[in-house]
């Protein structure tokens, strides 16, 4: 079947195109359409299931109501939280979200924010995997406005959102110290990222703080994936010869990790081993040991970054 158009739709209803597109977009008041008109037009349009092309007019009007999201990974936990908490927000404001992976790759988040832009999008939201000086310059004058978010990325031509991720550790670590553990090994990813970066920040502040020395042969640095952590946790079981007392897992997916880890080498968590984790993987509320974790505010970020 042919694809009907506003034309047909006119000469079916028997008035102008401008009338049907006024209808169509529900400005059918504002052009003083009466009701029975404006009823005829959408009976029609849902009789031959007439779909605009939104494309089209997003480029005539310069404004498609699209905003995309490039994030690290689409199965990362908090990644998934925050991207539902931005879909939420841009559908409030009658948005569409387009979201898209960088699979932690510096070349595929460049490939892939160009082609966004390409689609004029009215906006972009970046969980970058670039350092400052590797962003092109073609994305920081871009027309289009560019939010990173969860990275701190101090430049006068970018826009941000991230926790404190600072306080969200000294406040985990501290929590830890409290119990009374000594020795707390670090579990995280590559400290080229600024979410990292922070994190070990808040933990050596916290336990210099509480009167333990800082050591850095206690931080193991690598990736960003669980696999990554379970073969971090492997480097830690072998420099420890044994368990730690405790590890701070700097993200869910070397949360789990760790625990993979754990369940493959040992069976089950040992009793003396404290664990606190960054995010609040709802999982976590099914282990028989409970672990401290730092829960960030998604709707909050989500609704910052939008407002951006």
């Amino acid at each position: 079947m042919k694809k009907i158009t506003l034309q047909d739709i006119a000469r079916l209803a028997g008035v102008s195109k401008t009338t049907v597109s006024a209808v169509l977009n529900n400005r059918a008041r504002e052009y003083g359409i009466r009701a029975e008109t404006e009823q005829n037009i959408k009976d029609i349009a849902e009789q031959f299931n007439y779909a605009p092309n939104k494309m089209a007019r997003g480029l005539r009007l310069k404004k498609t109501q699209t905003i995309g999201l490039v994030i690290p990974d689409l199965s990362n936990w908090f990644f998934s939280q925050l991207s539902a908490s931005l879909q939420k927000v841009a559908a409030e404001a009658d948005y569409h979200l387009y979201i898209t992976s960088s699979n932690y790759s510096e070349k595929e988040e460049y490939k892939t924010i160009n082609d966004l832009l390409a689609w004029h999008i009215d906006g972009l939201i970046v969980a970058s995997m670039m350092k400052k000086e590797q962003i092109p310059q073609n994305f920081l004058h871009s027309q289009v406005p560019i939010v990173y978010i969860d990275r701190r990325i101090e430049s006068d031509n970018i826009s941000w959102v991230a926790s404190d991720n600072v306080q969200g550790a000294y406040d985990l670590i501290s929590y830890l110290c409290l119990t009374g553990v000594q020795e707390i090994y670090y579990l995280g990813g590559l400290e080229t990222i600024s979410t990292f970066i922070h994190r070990v920040e808040g933990y050596r502040r916290a336990i210099e703080d509480h009167g333990i020395r800082f050591n850095p042969d206690l931080l193991f640095e690598d990736g960003f994936t669980a696999a990554d952590g379970y073969a971090l946790m492997k480097q830690i079981i072998k420099h420890c010869n044994g368990f730690p007392e405790a590890i701070f897992a700097a993200s869910c997916d070397f949360m789990v990790g760790l625990l993979q880890f754990i369940r493959d080498e040992v069976g089950e968590l040992p009793s003396t081993l404290k664990i606190a984790t960054y995010d609040n993987h709802e999982l976590l509320d099914f282990l028989s040991v409970k672990f401290p974790s730092v829960q960030q505010d998604t709707d909050g970020m989500a609704m910052a970054a939008f407002n951006l």
